[in-house]
C-alpha cells in the first residue's frame, strides 16, 4: 500500500469518525498498515474504541472489577474472536442452526466444541438448555468463564480437542463450527461427534475436491488467529466429510447458501476441483441418525 492508498484510508476513517459511524472507521484503520502505536491508523482505531465505550449503556467506571475486565476485552483487542467480523458470522450460523433446529432448548443436552468466549454456546443455555462447552486455550476459557458466571447451566471446561472426549456423554444435540480446521485428527473428533449425539451440526474450512478421500494439510501456524495448536489445518473435501457421516448411519442435510457468507467466508461457491484450500471455502450441514 503506498502513501498516496494510506492518506485516502486515513481520510475515509477520518470521515466515518466524523459523522458517527465508528464501527466502520475501526474497519478501514485495521486495513492500514500498522507499525508505530503513533500512526494514524492506530489513532483512528483508539478514537472509535474511545467513542464506542462511551456510549455503552453502562459506562465501564460503573461495571464491577470482573465485569470491567471483561468488556475490556472488547475495547482493546481487534483479532480472533474480538474481530467485528465474528459478529455478523456467529449471528448467520446460529440463525441458520435455529432455522432447522428450531428455538426449543428446554431440557435439552446440548454440547459445543471450540466453545471460544462462549459467544455461541451461552445463547442456547439461556434458551434453557444444558450447555457444555469444550474449549483448548486456556485464555478463552476464563473469560467465558467469568462473563456467564452467572449462568448455572452453562460450564466451559477447558479440553484439548485431539484427544476422545466422549467421556462427557450423550447430547441431543452437538455443535461443531469452525473446529475441524484446527484439529489435525479430526476423523477422531467426528467419530466422536457421532457416538455422541443423532444429530450434529457442522460447519468448517474444505478443499474443492468432489473426491470423498481427499484431505490437504495446510501449514497454519502463526497465520491465523485461532490457528490450530499443532500448526496442521487439515481441508478434507465435502465429499469426505459426507461419506464419514454416510457410513456411520447419518442422513446429510447440506446447507450451502448465500445467507451465510459473511465479509471473506463463502459457503455457497461452486466446485472447480482444483484442490483449493482458500481459507474463504467453507461448508455447513446438518447431519441426523437414521431410525430403524
Amino acid at each position: 500500500m503506498d502513501k498516496a492508498d494510506v492518506d485516502m484510508g486515513i481520510r475515509v476513517a477520518m470521515e466515518a469518525l466524523a459523522r458517527g459511524d465508528f464501527t466502520y472507521a475501526e474497519m478501514v484503520a485495521r486495513g492500514l498498515p500498522h507499525g508505530d502505536p503513533s500512526t494514524a491508523s492506530f489513532e483512528i482505531r483508539m478514537l472509535a474504541m474511545i467513542e464506542q465505550m462511551r456510549r455503552m449503556a453502562v459506562p465501564l467506571v460503573q461495571l464491577s472489577p470482573v465485569d470491567r475486565f471483561v468488556a475490556e476485552h472488547f475495547v482493546y483487542f481487534t483479532d480472533g474472536h474480538f474481530d467485528r467480523t465474528y459478529d455478523g458470522w456467529r449471528v448467520k450460523r446460529v440463525r441458520k442452526l435455529m432455522e432447522v433446529y428450531g428455538i426449543e432448548f428446554q431440557g435439552k443436552r446440548v454440547l459445543e466444541l471450540g466453545a471460544g468466549i462462549g459467544d455461541i454456546g451461552s445463547i442456547f443455555a439461556e434458551l434453557g438448555a444444558e450447555v457444555i462447552g469444550l474449549e483448548g486455550r486456556a485464555a478463552n476459557c476464563n473469560l467465558a468463564r467469568l462473563r456467564f458466571r452467572g449462568m448455572r447451566n452453562y460450564q466451559v471446561i477447558q479440553f484439548n480437542l485431539e484427544d476422545d472426549f466422549s467421556r462427557f456423554g450423550r447430547f441431543d444435540l452437538i455443535v461443531n463450527f469452525a473446529l475441524v480446521e484446527v484439529i489435525e485428527r479430526f476423523e477422531q473428533l467426528l467419530q466422536c461427534c457421532m457416538r455422541m449425539s443423532d444429530t450434529v451440526f457442522l460447519e468448517t474450512m474444505v478443499c474443492d475436491s468432489t473426491d470423498p478421500h481427499k484431505v490437504i494439510f495446510v501449514d497454519m501456524k502463526g497465520d491465523y488467529c485461532d490457528w490450530p495448536l499443532s500448526g496442521k489445518s487439515p481441508r478434507p473435501s465435502p465429499a469426505y466429510i459426507e461419506r464419514l457421516f454416510v457410513e456411520n448411519g447419518f442422513d446429510v442435510h447440506r446447507h450451502f447458501d448465500g445467507d451465510l457468507n459473511n465479509w471473506c467466508n463463502v459457503y455457497n461457491w461452486t466446485h472447480q476441483n482444483n484442490n483449493n484450500v482458500n481459507n474463504s471455502l467453507r461448508r455447513y450441514w446438518s447431519f441426523t441418525k437414521r431410525q430403524g
